[in-house]
């Protein structure tokens, strides 16, 4: 399974806890698309479902949000079989 993730941060003016939010998604294994600033994809184990493809994905966001100082975001999400496209 593969997940689609795009993230707004429009209420955080400190680029330090940017960097910090951006870096702690990385230790999680999510990539970040070459030229979208705010959009990530991660892999999932063969078997993975859905809905626990997106808990996790939910965690993650959670986790290095509260380790960078984060308490307000928005966030999308898309689970599928077929690995994101980027052109």
């Amino acid at each position: 399974m593969h997940v689609l993730l795009t993230l707004d941060l429009n209420y955080l003016k400190d680029s330090t806890k940017r960097t910090k939010f951006y870096e702690e998604l990385a230790n999680r294994q999510w990539k970040k698309f070459r030229n979208e600033t705010t959009t990530w994809r991660a892999s999932f184990k063969p078997g993975a479902t859905a809905d626990g493809c997106i808990r996790a994905t939910k965690t993650d966001v959670a986790d290095a949000a509260a380790a960078a100082g984060i308490t307000r975001w928005d966030a999308v999400c898309h689970v599928g079989d077929n690995e994101p496209t980027e052109f």
